[in-house]
């Protein structure tokens, strides 16, 4: 279920910047701003994934992998 969710969460990004950089050249968007909220959005998903793997102890990941 875990795997299901994280290739949804990243198939839907992997969708959504190429529309984005579309409407950018087609002058709908601006192209920096696409750019800066790309970034954020990429940081603090990165950041998000970071402290949930700190929150939860390693033990928790080894007893997944095993199964």
């Amino acid at each position: 279920m875990l795997e299901f969710l994280a290739h949804y969460i990243i198939n839907f990004i992997e969708n959504t910047m190429p529309f984005s950089g579309f409407l950018a050249t087609q002058g709908k968007l601006s192209f920096w701003w696409v750019v800066v909220v790309g970034t954020i959005a990429n940081l603090v998903g990165s950041l998000g994934a970071y402290y949930l793997g700190f929150l939860l102890e390693e033990t928790i990941f080894l007893r997944v992998l095993r199964k």
